[in-house]
């Protein structure tokens, strides 16, 4: 169904505003875990996220990404918000010899496990799993504690530990199912 949505996106503006309303909370989460080390803050982020999710939403390639829509959405807006710019600021072009192309180079910038962590609750986003129970885990991962949540939402914090087992049982459970649906599709597929 997102799929299609996403396809008449491309020429459909009302199509376009009914896919961002369905991201809208990843891209929120986002702008919650970015806007802290942007420039300009939270607000800054909001303007990059809303405006790289329109253009992302317009020209996402629908006829070669079939699967795990929103996933990929989210994931292509983020990197157009936030990554791609900084990517293509930091580039310089020179002239090197062989000797250095062969080197590897690793950019502190990226954390593969946050990245793996993003990929994985946008996974669980998609399967089902409630906002709350992503939003609740990207803030935790981000550096927040339990007992800065409970002050902040006026709870205990036993109640937002249980909250994130909750989360965190729900997002496992998506992860077992969708390893299942894969194993199962891929044993019709060789039939």
């Amino acid at each position: 169904m997102l799929w299609q949505l996403v396809r008449h996106a491309e020429h459909d503006e009302l199509a376009a505003r009914i896919v961002l309303h369905r991201v809208m909370p990843s891209v929120l989460a986002m702008v919650r875990r970015r806007g802290r080390v942007v420039p300009g803050g939270m607000t800054a982020a909001m303007n990059e996220a809303i405006g790289a999710a329109w253009m992302v939403i317009r020209q996402f390639p629908h006829h070669r990404r079939h699967h795990k829509i929103a996933a990929n959405l989210v994931r292509d807006i983020e990197y157009h918000a936030f990554v791609r710019e900084f990517r293509l600021k930091k580039v310089e072009e020179t002239q090197v010899g062989n000797d250095m192309m062969s080197r590897v180079v690793h950019d502190p910038q990226i954390d593969p496990l946050a990245e793996r962590l993003n990929e994985v609750l946008c996974d669980a986003l998609e399967s089902g799993v409630a906002t709350e129970h992503i939003v609740l885990l990207e803030r935790l991962a981000s550096g927040e504690t339990t007992d800065q949540l409970a002050e902040e939402v006026g709870l205990s914090t036993r109640t937002i530990r249980n909250r994130r087992r909750n989360a965190i049982d729900a997002v496992r459970l998506s992860m077992q199912w969708d390893a299942t649906e894969t194993q199962t599709v891929g044993h019709h597929k060789h039939r």
